[in-house]
């Protein structure tokens, strides 16, 4: 069985940005390269070491934990010299400013660089141009559905008690809240970055997209890459076999559109969204194997391909050996 990650060098990425840098802005651009950082952990370092207002700090995408990553962040009226201070296992480079934060709408996509382990002489992957595009098992660690569905059926409780279930800074947040206000669980929550809240219910709208697509795949007799729906408060569906199925995998979940509106966060309602059923696998080259210095007696491969955002590179992966 092939291994990825062994090392956080075996998964390089970069993020590719459709932004155009100018000399002077509000928001300072800096290039984020971090190893073995979540995304969010490495914002809040960040914050921490120079002082800076978490909501200041500004990024595009998530990008994996166990992996040497690069990406574009925007502080607001930061010095262009923070680059200059040295923090274990991340670095900044300032490269412009910008008159807007960065956000999701700034990325166009990411470059893969993949070295993938634990080959037989015989294994060689697949040259596929496209993958099924599921949300992969990074989307739902560390309790994210059910705390995703807590927060949606409006149980506070429960998403608070999940949270402090985990390990690091957000179990803390919610304890001293609680401690200073008890039974106060929605405050206790929007303690917590947006970004982090938002991730818990991306987590529960992704696993009923890849339950959507696997029972529509069983169904679907051509290789059009049509645009499901990411399910929200405004997703209305056309009569046909895939309104049956979100139908279906909604009423089994008891869970209405209705729900993704909440009143008491409000910034965490989804109006809903669409996700193409495939990833086109652009620019893929993959290299002659060689021999594996981790694993005796086992080969190793290197492959790179760039992926449009929010496609996964494992699960792009993971097809290319099916």
């Amino acid at each position: 069985m092939y291994l990825l990650k062994q090392i956080p060098e075996d998964f390089l990425v970069e993020e590719i940005t459709n932004l155009n840098f100018e000399k002077s802005g509000r928001y300072s651009v800096f290039f984020l390269t971090k190893r073995s950082y979540a995304t969010e952990d490495a914002i809040q370092t960040i914050a921490t070491k120079f002082r800076i207002e978490r909501k200041k700090i500004g990024y595009a995408g998530i990008k994996d934990r166990n992996a040497i990553t690069k990406q574009y962040i925007s502080i607001e009226n930061a010095q262009n010299n923070l680059g200059e201070t040295l923090l274990k296992d991340i670095t900044l480079e300032f490269v412009g400013y910008l008159k807007e934060p960065i956000t999701l709408g700034s990325l166009k996509g990411n470059k893969f660089n993949i070295t993938i382990r634990n080959l037989q002489k015989t294994e060689m992957p697949k040259k596929n141009k496209v993958s099924i595009n599921y949300f992969d098992k990074q989307r739902f660690s560390k309790n994210n559905v059910e705390i995703g569905k807590a927060i949606l059926n409006k149980k506070f409780k429960e998403a608070c008690d999940l949270i402090t279930l985990g390990d690091g800074s957000y179990r803390e947040i919610i304890d001293k809240h609680l401690a200073k206000s008890k039974n106060d669980y929605v405050n206790a929550l929007k303690k917590i970055p947006r970004k982090i809240l938002m991730i818990y219910v991306h987590a529960y709208q992704s696993k009923i997209w890849n339950e959507t697509i696997q029972e529509h795949l069983k169904f679907k007799e051509d290789t059009i890459n049509e645009e499901i729906p990411i399910v929200g408060f405004s997703t209305e569906l056309q009569e046909g076999k895939l309104k049956s199925i979100i139908t279906k995998i909604m009423n089994d979940e008891n869970i209405t559109f209705r729900d993704f509106i909440i009143r008491e966060i409000p910034e965490l309602s989804f109006e809903g969204n669409k996700r193409n059923i495939y990833a086109e696998i652009q620019n893929l080259t993959i290299e002659k194997q060689e021999q594996d210095e981790l694993n005796e007696g086992m080969f190793k491969i290197k492959v790179e391909f760039f992926l449009e955002k929010g496609a996964y590179a494992t699960m792009a992966i993971k097809q290319m050996f099916d």
